[in-house]
C-alpha cells in the first residue's frame, strides 16, 4: 500500500501493479484478518523540481488485536497527530520524523519537540525517533537530535527508545534500556 500517485514509481521499479495498491489519507487495508493498515496523512510536500506534488505523502498505522504502531513518515507537525490519537491510539510504539529539521523545512520535517509533543498527541506508550543518526541534510549535528529528543521527552508520558541503529526494539512488555549510544559515538571521534 501506498499513497495516491506513488504506483508508478514502483512499477518502473520491476514490481507487479496487482501488487502495489495506492490509497487516499484514512483508507485502511485489511491484508489478512488480523491486521488493519490505515493511510494516515502526513504534511510533506512530493517530488522534485517540476513535478512536484503529483503524490500523496502519507504515514501508517499497524492495527491488530494486540498492538498498535505508527509511522509518520517525513512530515511536519500539525492537528492530524492529535486527531489520529482520537481516531486511532492509543499507539504502543510509534516512529515519528525528528531528525531532518530546518526552520527553511519547518512545514514538512518536525523538529524533536514537535516530535515529543505529537508522540504526547498520538497517545504513545513510547516514542522512536525517525530519520536519525545516519547523516545529517540539516545544518544540524547528526547527534543533536537524539540530544533534543531525550531532553523534550522528559517527564512525558512515554517511553522514549532509542535503540542503536540495527539493534531490535520488543513490544511484547519485555523489559529494554536504552544507553545513549551516540554519546560513545561522538567522544571516539
Amino acid at each position: 500500500m501506498t499513497g495516491l500517485g506513488v504506483g508508478a514509481h514502483f512499477e518502473s521499479w520491476g514490481y507487479d501493479k496487482r501488487t502495489v495498491q495506492e490509497a487516499d489519507w484514512y483508507a485502511s487495508l485489511q491484508p489478512v484478518a488480523q491486521l488493519q493498515i490505515h493511510v494516515t496523512p502526513a504534511r510533506h510536500y512530493a517530488g522534485r523540481a517540476l513535478t512536484r506534488d503529483q503524490s500523496l505523502w502519507v504515514g501508517f498505522a499497524l492495527v491488530t488485536p494486540q498492538r498498535r504502531i505508527f509511522f509518520s513518515g517525513d512530515s511536519g507537525y500539525a492537528p492530524h497527530f492529535a486527531e489520529l490519537g482520537q481516531r486511532l491510539g492509543p499507539f504502543d510504539w510509534v516512529a515519528l520524523d525528528a531528525g531532518q529539521y530546518d526552520p527553511r523545512w519547518a512545514n514538512v520535517h518536525m523538529n524533536p519537540d514537535q516530535a515529543a509533543q505529537a508522540a504526547g498527541e498520538l497517545r504513545a506508550r513510547a516514542l522512536t525517533p525517525a530519520h536519525v543518526g545516519r547523516f545529517s541534510i540539516s545544518p544540524h549535528d547528526w547527534d543533536d537530535p537524539f540530544k533534543r529528543i531525550t531532553a523534550a521527552s522528559q517527564g512525558r508520558s512515554y517511553a522514549l527508545w532509542t535503540p542503536e541503529i540495527g539493534r531490535p526494539i520488543y513490544l511484547n512488555g519485555r523489559a529494554q534500556t536504552f544507553m545513549p549510544w551516540w554519546e560513545a559515538v561522538t567522544s571516539t571521534r
